[in-house]
């Protein structure tokens, strides 16, 4: 026993020690729990909105993609050599703009042969028809035979077809005269050169270059087969406004209208496909390209909006926190019907001139009191009668 270490000594006791502590422990548990009342008390700093009643769009919203107005591949429709390009590479072409030059020389040559060949079957011609004269006036004399006359006669006839054939010739010479120099079919913009210059060609072979025509320019999308009747109805009544959204963060859309509604229902996917026409006139909408489309069907007068932050998710649906005019929120569960844009359309649960929560909700329970700050985008207001708002220009604690 001599040997142990003294604070195991026997009739020592821990208990003293423990009570001692309890004591000094307790002011401070109280003095914690006191705070958190007093911070639980404390009005949480939020930002409102009132409900507003206003004329909103019905809307159907897709995922479109961009399509050139018209697409051209540009190939050459005579053979030869190509001497040169007019344009470079992404330029945009007006119509008619010279594309590509061929060598000329071989359907000059060709077209020179072929005229002097009518000039001479011309001259052939109106020889035989001074003869064929001669013969019809001997021939009432009895000068010449029958024979004679109607083999002048015959040998007129053929020179007539030879020189028509003639024409014909000259005028395909001058056509391929001119296709030695392609010109543009559209206005658009040029993609790659696709031969370079020095190459020979060969008429209805390769393409040469592809031009797509960008200005006014298509948006295809597909919606749901159910709006099929309402779509139909609305172009009825006129074409219906759509708005493209680019995705590169421009909050500024490209509005367009509705042209085509496709004859028949994709059984696979069940949908219908639809087309927008842009005029694309800052060149935003890019053949390939991905955008948010959204129809505008009709407009619903009298819709109840709140801002779509307001809006707040459970396992029991959506809800919104409403100050009283005493300055507490209560939660209330609402039934949204869509939203447009930064907005939500109520179908049931408020009504015009409410005082929603926009900010601040994750600091509430159902019967807090609630402080209105400002300083925010968003425009704060304060419940009428509310004592605990603070005044404007005031910031949250």
């Amino acid at each position: 026993m001599d040997h142990l270490p003294r604070r195991f000594s026997p009739g020592f006791s821990f208990w003293p020690i423990v009570f001692l502590w309890l004591v000094l422990l307790l002011p401070a548990c109280r003095d914690s729990q006191g705070q958190q009342q007093g911070r639980s008390s404390r009005p949480v700093p939020v930002l409102v909105e009132k409900v507003v009643r206003k004329t909103m769009p019905v809307d159907i919203k897709a995922t479109g993609s961009i399509e050139a107005y018209s697409v051209v591949s540009v190939q050459a429709q005579v053979g030869g050599q190509l001497q040169k390009v007019g344009f470079n590479e992404g330029d945009m072409v007006r119509k008619d703009q010279v594309l590509f030059v061929l060598d000329r020389r071989p359907f000059d040559a060709a077209m020179r042969e072929l005229v002097a060949r009518r000039d001479r079957n011309q001259v052939l011609i109106d020889n035989a028809k001074r003869e064929l004269a001669r013969y019809d006036s001997l021939l009432e004399k009895d000068y010449v035979s029958k024979e004679d006359y109607d083999r002048a006669k015959a040998n007129v006839d053929a020179l007539e077809a030879s020189l028509r054939a003639d024409r014909s010739a000259v005028d395909a010479a001058s056509i391929n005269l001119q296709y030695a120099t392609i010109r543009s079919p559209i206005e658009g913009r040029t993609g790659s050169l696709l031969v370079q210059p020095g190459n020979v060609v060969k008429p209805n072979d390769k393409a040469l270059v592809v031009i797509r025509q960008v200005k006014p320019i298509f948006a295809r999308f597909s919606v749901p087969e159910q709006y099929v009747a309402s779509i139909r109805q609305r172009m009825r009544e006129g074409k219906p406004s759509v708005t493209a959204h680019v995705r590169d963060g421009s909050p500024e859309p490209e509005h367009g209208e509705l042209t085509m509604l496709e004859n028949t229902v994709d059984s696979a996917t069940g949908t219908i496909e639809l087309k927008a026409l842009f005029a694309n006139e800052l060149e935003r909408l890019w053949p390939g390209q991905y955008v948010d489309v959204v129809l505008q069907l009709r407009v619903q007068q009298d819709a109840i909006v709140v801002p779509a932050s307001a809006i707040q998710q459970s396992r029991e649906g959506e809800f919104v926190y409403v100050v009283s005019a005493e300055g507490v929120a209560s939660v209330r569960k609402v039934v949204v019907n869509r939203s447009v844009g930064q907005e939500s359309v109520i179908e049931s649960g408020l009504s015009p001139d409410e005082v929603v929560v926009t900010d601040g909700q994750l600091q509430l329970t159902s019967g807090s009191k609630v402080e209105i700050k400002t300083g925010s985008p968003t425009r704060a207001v304060v419940p009428s009668g509310s004592a605990s708002a603070a005044p404007v220009g005031s910031s949250s604690p």
